[in-house]
């Protein structure tokens, strides 16, 4: 009777990394299933395949109308009503935040993350030269010590 290949590769992934290791890897599907990753503005820069977890979504992309304060503030009314509906769709449990675009775009997002949900945003943090990282910060706590 020949042993199953599947089986196999999970004994072997265990030997390696340990049952801790495969029963967290098979519970991240859940995980995955209630994370969002926004962008929160597309089209200048590639987005990072390796820092996009869970679902993808796209807060605006190319140039926003930035002429005048009434024109900023409408562009910030309408990308904020987005992502309250996307927001609205699911119980997220992590949420991510790709700054990209002016940091007055980002900076609402983010405000309006919390209000919403009161979930502070992981930052996808870009370091330059190709390199990211993740920024996952307790701001309640620092703020505390």
């Amino acid at each position: 009777m020949r042993e199953d290949p599947d089986a196999r590769i999970i004994t072997d992934i265990i030997a390696r990394r340990g049952r801790s290791f495969v029963r967290s890897m098979a519970g991240k599907r859940s995980v995955e299933e209630n994370t969002l990753t926004i962008v929160s503005n597309a089209g200048m820069h590639p987005i990072p395949e390796d820092f996009v977890f869970g679902e993808l979504f796209i807060a605006s992309s190319g140039n926003l109308d930035f002429s005048s304060v009434d024109s900023v503030n409408r562009e910030l009314d309408e990308i904020i009503l987005k992502i309250k509906e996307k927001l609205f769709e699911k119980q997220w449990t992590q949420i991510y935040l790709l700054p990209f675009g002016h940091s007055i775009l980002s900076m609402n997002i983010k405000m309006a993350i919390f209000r919403l949900l009161r979930i502070e945003t992981i930052d996808i943090f870009y370091f330059g030269n190709g390199k990211y990282g993740l920024i996952n910060r307790d701001t309640r706590d620092s703020l505390l010590k």
